[in-house]
């Protein structure tokens, strides 16, 4: 029988295990007592006043120009005022003398039964009357007219808030709108006329107008053929941009729908606010096919060279390959030797 293998048994070393360190280490602190509240309170100081005399000449320059704004409008209303005044005075005038001409021996104006009414007044000076004699003969409804105005002054000041939110140059895209579709109408009538809108069109402009408006064409969008594919692209953008043709009532139906979500800001969600229509999607489909005509009359199969490496998978990787040799081959031409020749790092 074999005897046992010896085993031994695993003991701790001389003295014992070390202590766990389970205590905190806190950080150490550079600041304690009252020179962390002091330090604490002078940075606060330090940022605040600085921001305080900013803000303070901010609110003087804004309080002036709203003194000098009340100091300069001031005596129009006051004149208004007077005015005012002294047209409901001699409309009361006006109104006793309609209403007392019949009185027997007669009525003057101003008195009482021909005597005055302050004899101790000089004629030549002025005194007001009282609040019940100025509104005697007034009319009734003046107020709604005063609410009526201050009506239409919010609804002006809404108005003008709302203008002052949209884009610099909605106005001119507006009108450049309603010209497109004025355009679209005249071109309708005249088809149905049997006309030639563009001749008939010309009839209307002067050779100098139409040279003009040709040297404007040709410079506001010269045709400067392919240098970079962010160019082209840019420029492909533009046209699809253009051909776009707006229409002013649905435009304001969606704005009327969407609300604020109309000019979304960083914090507003549009997701579900809108749905493309029926009519729009298949205007892009339209669109969409009209390019894929005009690509495939505009693009003629190249000579294929059988000796030429292939670095392609397809004819269309072909031709972009190509446009990459062309514009940018002189910057990879020395990096393409040395991957031929092995010297590449």
């Amino acid at each position: 029988m074999a005897s046992a293998a010896k085993f031994k048994q695993e003991m701790p070393p001389p003295g014992g295990y070390a202590d766990i360190n389970f205590k905190r280490n806190p950080a150490r602190t550079v600041l304690k007592g009252w020179p962390r509240i002091f330090g604490f309170f002078g940075g606060i100081m330090a940022v605040s006043w600085p921001l305080y005399f900013l803000t303070r000449n901010k609110m003087l320059r804004e309080e002036i120009e709203q003194r000098s704004m009340r100091l300069a409008i001031e005596p129009l209303l006051l004149a208004e005022r007077d005015r005012m005044y002294l047209n409901q005075i001699r409309k009361n005038r006006d109104v006793e003398e309609e209403l007392m001409k019949d009185y027997p021996g007669g009525w003057e104006v101003g008195t009482w039964k021909g005597e005055p009414v302050y004899k101790t007044v000089p004629e030549d000076s002025w005194r007001d009357i009282n609040i019940e004699e100025y509104y005697v003969h007034a009319d009734p409804y003046w107020h709604y007219d005063r609410n009526e105005a201050r009506q239409l002054n919010h609804a002006e000041v809404i108005e003008e808030d709302k203008r002052s939110k949209l884009p610099a140059n909605f106005e001119a895209r507006k009108r450049a709108a309603e010209w497109i579709l004025d355009e679209e109408k005249k071109k309708e009538e005249a088809k149905a006329r049997g006309d030639d809108y563009d001749r008939v069109k010309l009839l209307d402009q002067g050779a100098d107008e139409l040279e003009r408006l040709g040297k404007v064409k040709r410079k506001k969008n010269p045709d400067q053929g392919f240098s970079s594919f962010e160019a082209a692209t840019e420029r492909q953008y533009g046209n699809l941009v253009r051909n776009i043709k707006m229409n002013p009532e649905e435009y304001e139906r969606e704005k009327q729908t969407m609300g604020d979500a109309f000019y979304p800001g960083l914090s507003t969600i549009i997701h579900g606010k809108r749905t493309d229509s029926k009519e729009g999607v298949e205007r892009l489909v339209m669109d969409v096919e009209k390019q894929i005509a005009k690509r495939s009359k505009l693009n003629r199969r190249r000579r294929h060279d059988p000796d030429a490496d292939i670095d392609y998978i397809n004819e269309r990787n072909m031709r972009l390959n190509k446009k990459l040799e062309r514009f940018y081959g002189k910057y990879t031409e020395e990096t393409k030797k040395n991957l031929e020749r092995g010297t590449a790092i």
